[in-house]
């Protein structure tokens, strides 16, 4: 059916539906029946992608029309994005939804909504679920895993006790102390204390 076509019936007090089906090549669509009831005033024409109801209004006087076009199957809509992630502990929050999309059988991007929780500062394995659900209620789920890891402490090498003599010289508490982090990284440190070394 043309616009126009949509819009003159609209018009003489037909009430408009929206899309019904798209259509799509005899090879990926699926069949879409048509039958027209001669008994009605006007003439009605029923579409539907069941033969089941195609027959059952055949026998009731109906006239079968045969196929109206090849319509494009309906599916569920496409997550990606979603795969299982391990993470070391941290104290920020991280977007589960980054990166995260979805679409509809017609490529049409729908809202993704996510649920579970993750405790970042806490080690150990948590799932997420993303749900999608199109405009003809379609609906599509996908889970992540998340695996947090444990973060070790930070390593400090380099002290032990030491025995000096009297000075007038100041004490170096930091000469020869390496901080580390888990990675191996370098960080810094603070010392707290005081030596008197005049005395």
């Amino acid at each position: 059916m043309s616009k126009k076509e949509k819009d003159n019936l609209v018009k003489v007090g037909w009430k408009y539906e929206g899309i019904g089906w798209y259509s799509a090549d005899t090879t990926t669509g699926e069949k879409l029946y048509r039958a027209y009831n001669p008994n009605a005033r006007a003439g009605s024409h029923n579409y539907t992608r069941s033969w089941e109801e195609q027959s059952s209004l055949i026998k009731v006087g109906w006239k079968d029309e045969g196929i109206a076009w090849y319509g494009i199957k309906q599916a569920n809509p496409t997550i990606t994005g979603v795969s299982d992630t391990v993470l070391n502990q941290t104290t920020e929050s991280i977007d589960s939804l980054k990166g995260v999309k979805a679409t509809d059988f017609l490529g049409k991007t729908l809202k993704v909504t996510v649920s579970g929780e993750i405790n970042y500062k806490v080690a150990g394995t948590y799932t997420l679920t993303y749900t999608a659900v199109d405009s003809y209620g379609n609906k599509a789920t996908k889970t992540r895993k998340v695996t947090v890891k444990a973060v070790a402490n930070p390593t400090i090498t380099g002290v032990s006790d030491t025995t000096i003599s009297q000075t007038t010289a100041a004490f170096d508490a930091k000469k020869g102390i390496v901080a580390k982090d888990s990675t191996g990284k370098e960080i810094s440190y603070q010392v707290s204390g005081e030596v008197n070394t005049k005395k």
